[in-house]
């Protein structure tokens, strides 16, 4: 009987290392989910983009590259093959720096989804910016625009931001 007891506690501390060790570089992680698995092009007042705001990144250091990672969970009955997106970030002083992505979603013939699916759930998770450096420490804010062409996105779920140093090896 101890034996077992062992075994079980050795088994749940290798995958607790896992975990903490697979994690160690990632600095942030947020998921916004959308109100009825819907996310319109257009705010309420019909005259700005309608978008979500990851608040509160704290970057301690300037002088590491950053990657930054967008993972898209929707339904299969999703409404578009692509998710177009205006990425600010938005330093600590004001300070914006923009850029366009476009997350697919489908395969290149357009026929069946792609990323990891769990039951009527797909995860797409899509690198949006490799090495990217911050120039101020602080709390950032990164503010995400549907610049969808449909008038709303039906079957989306959720989103989720994540920030982690890059594996970039300066040694090679």
């Amino acid at each position: 009987m101890y034996m077992k007891l062992m075994k079980k506690l050795i088994i749940v501390c290798v995958i607790t290392l896992v975990i903490v060790s697979c994690n160690k570089n990632q600095i942030y992680k947020e998921t916004i989910s959308f109100k009825n698995y819907k996310w319109e092009r257009l705010s309420e007042d019909k005259k700005n983009g309608n978008f979500i705001e990851f608040k509160d990144i704290d970057v301690k250091k300037i002088d590491s590259p950053y990657d930054i990672y967008l993972i898209v969970r929707h339904l299969g009955l999703i409404n578009i093959d692509n998710v177009k997106l205006l990425i600010e970030i938005i330093s600590p002083s004001g300070t914006k720096r923009t850029s366009n992505v476009n997350i697919k979603l489908k395969d290149r013939n357009g026929k069946k989804f792609i990323g990891d699916v769990m039951g009527d759930f797909y995860d797409v998770e899509e690198k949006v910016k490799s090495f990217m450096s911050f120039t101020e420490t602080g709390n950032h804010t990164i503010k995400i625009t549907n610049l969808s062409s449909s008038f709303e996105i039906i079957g989306i779920i959720d989103m989720t931001l994540k920030i982690s140093k890059s594996e970039l090896n300066y040694n090679i």
